[in-house]
């Protein structure tokens, strides 16, 4: 193994193979690479859960390959024959966090802000693609699949270079995105009033133009470490993905145009049983009459980085509902809420917090998040009202949807600035029971569909590991240039027809209002004459 591979196996599972009978030899087994960015704790859990998921099988041999986009340690996931980590590529996208306003600000989600994340993940990219000897031997075990966290279509260029056959995305949002921008910084949903629907307009011209710029950078990167000749991004993305899995719920998102590739997986491993709580948050859960609240910013926004007045302010709203025991998650440097919330008996402050689990919990009465999308998709599966504050990427959009399907309500960053409207907001939350009643209604709807997600993801891998690549499944758009895409030259020609006609018109008009002028001079003049004869004959 060379030293460009930083490998490491769980023993458990080691100990499984050598106790079990395993359906078929290795030698048989597909091999399958999962690409999985180390962009955040939560997208890393996503491709553990499918990594695990078909390792369940028994009939894949799996290889995580972790590019190092920020230092995280974690994998994922448990199940993986091998872990394969690339590291110290680029500190662009931490420099980036580092900089960045505070994310309880209105700047932390600007358009601004955006296009610094997109330079940092073109840097990391570039970085990526210099690391040859990494790339030379994952070629050289020639994967069947390749499994890539869509964060960027950098990681489908890597894949389309290690000269792997078929290829199947993990996606984290809807796709296509029906009715919202991709850049994903102002609050729209599904139902939008004409200012909202000309904002939504400005805003997705604006992420094409984030888009362009994006892929105009990579494409150049590739062509410069790669190979001249190497085909753009965006012809790889839309000719060669075989399948789509989405981390969404049909139920949860708008009802929307979809393409024959796009396979949903939201809840991927929760049919099974949670496990027990710690101790500590058992007792937490349990101290209150009423029940408990988590509060979670999620697993990249850290505590420590908001701004200290709306966080007092959030504790000083929930110190009020003394009846509830509230559970929040806070970074482990955040000494400020440890010193605040001392001596509030029913705020109860964890570094880690097992969420699926406690979603899960009988007692558990609201969840208050960030509105990353693992967390309000778990929040409804688990039939668990939602009181979302979006702080950026696409929490605002999410944020939105949830409150479209009647099981969430939204606290917006300026509302952090008072008390009172929290108060308001927590406790319409936790008194009107629709909501709860629609979150249950999600729950049921998700728990009894007839395609569960683990039987979506094993049966489609298994058919495209037969019958990819899955050429029937491109669309005939893949293939049309922007001015067949948008019928510009059906637009054109029906312009031209219609200046022509307008032309004509014009002519006709002109030739009948000349006509009309030279009969009218012509009877004036017979008049004329008429009446100089009348003159005459007196």
């Amino acid at each position: 193994m060379s030293p460009a591979f930083s490998t490491s196996v769980p023993s458990h599972f080691v100990l499984l193979l050598l106790l079990l009978p395993v359906p078929m030899p290795l030698a048989d087994c597909a091999n399958i690479l999962m690409i999985s960015p180390s962009l955040s704790p939560s997208l890393l859990t996503s491709m553990g859960r499918v990594t695990d998921t078909l390792a369940e099988t028994g009939r894949h041999n799996l290889t995580v390959w972790i590019p190092q986009l920020r230092p995280l340690t974690m994998t994922g996931t448990k199940l993986a024959h091998r872990v394969i980590r690339t590291d110290n590529l680029s500190d662009a996208f931490d420099r980036v966090l580092r900089t960045s306003p505070d994310l309880l600000d209105e700047e932390a989600n600007s358009f601004r802000e955006r296009l610094r994340q997109d330079d940092a993940v073109a840097e990391w990219c570039e970085g990526l693609m210099q690391r040859k000897e990494v790339l030379y031997e994952l070629r050289a075990e020639q994967f069947e699949i390749v499994f890539i966290d869509l964060i960027d279509l950098c990681l489908v260029g890597i894949a389309h270079h290690l000269d792997i056959p078929r290829l199947a995305l993990l996606s984290t949002g809807p796709i296509p995105d029906a009715y919202n921008w991709l850049l994903e910084t102002v609050l729209l949903g599904p139902r939008m009033n004409l200012w909202q629907r000309a904002q939504n307009v400005w805003q997705y011209a604006m992420s094409l133009y984030s888009q362009w710029r994006m892929f105009r950078q990579e494409n150049n990167a590739f062509r410069a470490h790669i190979s001249p000749e190497f085909p753009r991004l965006e012809q790889i993305a839309a000719r060669r993905i075989d399948v789509v899995f989405v981390v969404s719920d049909e139920f949860v998102e708008a009802a929307a145009p979809t393409l024959s590739k796009v396979v949903n997986i939201a809840g991927l491993g929760m049919s099974k049983a949670p496990q027990p709580l710690r101790p500590a948050i058992l007792r937490a859960v349990s101290s209150a009459p009423r029940g408990a609240v988590l509060l979670s910013f999620g697993s990249v926004s850290e505590t420590v980085q908001m701004d200290q007045q709306k966080l007092a302010n959030l504790f000083a709203a929930i110190s009020h509902f003394s009846d509830f025991a509230f559970i929040v998650k806070v970074s482990k440097a955040d000494t400020f809420s440890r010193n605040l919330v001392k001596k509030v008996p029913n705020i109860h402050l964890f570094e880690w917090v097992e969420q699926t689990d406690l979603l899960a919990h009988p007692s558990l009465r609201l969840f208050i998040s960030h509105s990353g999308y693992n967390s309000m998709i778990e929040s409804a599966i688990r039939g668990v009202p939602f009181l979302a504050i979006p702080l950026f990427f696409d929490q605002l959009r999410v944020a939105k949807m949830a409150e479209y399907r009647g099981f969430a309500r939204i606290l917006t960053k300026s509302d952090l600035l008072s008390v009172d409207r929290i108060k308001e907001e927590i406790g319409i939350m936790l008194n009107d029971k629709k909501y709860k009643s629609n979150a249950l209604r999600l729950s049921k709807l998700h728990r009894q569909k007839p395609n569960p997600p683990e039987e979506q993801l094993i049966r489609w891998t298994d058919f495209v590991l037969e019958n990819g690549p899955l050429k029937e499944l491109i669309p005939e758009s893949a293939e049309l240039g922007l001015v067949e895409y948008f019928c510009l030259d059906i637009a054109l020609i029906c312009l031209a027809i219609a200046f022509v006609i307008l032309w004509l018109c014009r002519r006709l008009l002109g030739a009948l209002l000349a006509q009309w002028k030279r009969e009218s001079a012509g009877q004036r003049n017979d008049r004329k004459k008429v009446s100089k004869q009348l003159i005459k004959e007196d």
